[in-house]
């Protein structure tokens, strides 16, 4: 019975809404040199020292302790206009995986947008989970 109960605690405290009131957001913007669309977790110092250098350059990165946290993150790519933005909005254990949900915002059809290149992402940092983690795209709503 106590097991029980220190499993549902922990499980608990595992469920991270990443968002201005829940996981620590480390960056998010509109100008990555990330081109592609992806997802990304990175649980040590080298993997992060790799993508910060493809993300950000010779920008200095942020600190994190992978001992305790890990870093997620969603990017968008390039596309041609302002406008677009992506928000990780929860990171939750579920059957035996971390599941990030995140949502892709773009500019409503016929809106007056820059016509400058924009790559937007978010980076996030969570307590360590050693599990698979797979990254589902939520539906914006309007």
């Amino acid at each position: 019975m106590i097991a029980l109960a220190a499993a549902l605690v922990a499980a608990m405290l595992q469920t991270v809404p990443a968002g201005p009131a829940g996981a620590k957001t480390l960056e998010q913007g509109v100008q990555s040199h990330v081109d592609e669309a992806r997802q990304v977790v990175v649980r040590t110092d080298a993997e992060w020292a790799r993508l910060w250098q493809e993300h950000g350059g010779e920008r200095q990165r942020p600190a994190v302790n992978f001992a305790m946290d890990m870093v997620l993150g969603v990017f968008m790519g390039s596309r041609p206009t302002a406008g677009f933005r992506v928000d990780i909005l929860s990171a939750t254990p579920h059957e035996g995986k971390l599941v990030v949900r995140y949502q892709e915002i773009t500019p409503g059809r016929g809106a007056v947008t820059a016509q400058i290149i924009t790559s937007a992402y978010h980076l996030v940092v969570v307590p360590k989970f050693s599990g698979e983690i797979t990254f589902e795209k939520a539906e914006h709503e309007k």
